[in-house]
């Protein structure tokens, strides 16, 4: 985690929401998939996860449509116009950069980001995996999955063999990075 001394109500039920019960993370970036390569993996894919992370008004309507409320959500913005559209429609955090921070917290959003102000960083909080052979650090709070892991998924055109794809493989990959995130410490941010 962040040096981030207290976090406020809002950013820490945002985080809450994203998180195991343990404090750790299972994001899933799905940044590069539109359509329905993005419903079925919303579908399929994403209720093994704690969260997701998504970009753009098609992307938010496919989550409405076929998300699960026991999924959190991160939605990447650039903007304070995007953080606050971010906070009107409901989602958990913000993938943002460091200027937005006071912003974000002003608004009661947790926001993710590379900087060590962020309240879970990427990189330092989190490590961005491809597949299950992570190497974990101490004081990591879990996974956000690398967007290559789902470049099969967009290479798929067939929705049969797509549908497969995700549970034979990525259901199966994704159950493995919740096993070695399930042996991570809690996360300490529990206690703040």
């Amino acid at each position: 985690m962040s040096s981030v001394p207290d976090l406020c109500m809002g950013r820490y039920w945002g985080l809450r929401r994203l998180a195991d019960d343990g404090g750790r993370f299972m994001l899933l970036d799905l940044r590069a998939l539109e359509g329905d390569a993005l419903a079925d993996v919303v579908t399929g894919l994403a209720p093994y996860a704690t969260g997701v992370v998504l970009q753009g008004d098609a992307a938010l309507a496919a989550w409405r449509r076929f998300g699960s409320a026991a999924v959190g959500r991160v939605d990447v913005v650039e903007t304070e116009a995007g953080l606050r559209a971010a906070r009107e429609t409901g989602a958990d955090a913000v993938l943002a950069p460091a200027a937005l921070s006071e912003a974000a917290a002003a608004i009661g959003l947790a926001r993710l980001g590379a900087d060590p102000v962020a309240d879970l960083t990427i990189g330092g909080g989190l490590v961005i995996a491809a597949d299950d052979e992570a190497v974990i650090v101490p004081g990591v709070a879990g996974y956000l999955t690398a967007a290559s892991l789902l470049d099969p998924v967009r290479a798929t055109a067939d929705a049969p063999a797509r549908k497969l794809l995700i549970a034979d493989a990525l259901v199966p990959l994704v159950q493995r990075l919740n096993a070695r995130v399930a042996d991570l410490p809690e996360g300490a941010w529990l206690d703040d």
